[in-house]
């Protein structure tokens, strides 16, 4: 049985230009992010050396950046761009990204969920 080990990063909040419609993007508005990550590397690898595990630090504040400088249309092509510089940029083989946004009313969210890995 292969292990699935996972690190988890919850609740990460965003500042994003993000909407269909020229004035939703106008001003930059929270969206909510859970990040999922499986390492390269089982939990029993590491033993306690940082340099196998990844760097959830490094990892909130790329994806802060990239939602900083970008601009999107569909959160669901907001979720593909940041699966992707995340499996780029860092030691994962997997992540799992659930983005939340709140705009529908009478409703807590819209969330959208992706899971991208290497091969």
């Amino acid at each position: 049985m292969t292990n699935l080990n996972t690190i988890e990063i919850r609740g990460l909040r965003l500042a994003v230009r993000l909407g269909v419609p020229d004035a939703e993007r106008a001003l930059r508005q929270c969206v909510e992010m859970d990040v999922t990550l499986v390492p390269l590397s089982d939990f029993e690898e590491m033993g306690d050396d940082l340099s196998l595990t990844v760097d959830y630090q490094a990892v909130a504040q790329s994806i802060r950046n990239q939602c900083e400088t970008g601009e999107w249309r569909l959160i669901e092509k907001l979720a593909i761009d940041v699966a992707g510089e995340v499996l780029n940029r860092h030691q994962v083989r997997m992540v799992t990204l659930e983005i939340r946004k709140q705009i529908l009313p009478g409703t807590d969210h819209v969330a959208v969920r992706l899971t991208r890995g290497v091969s």
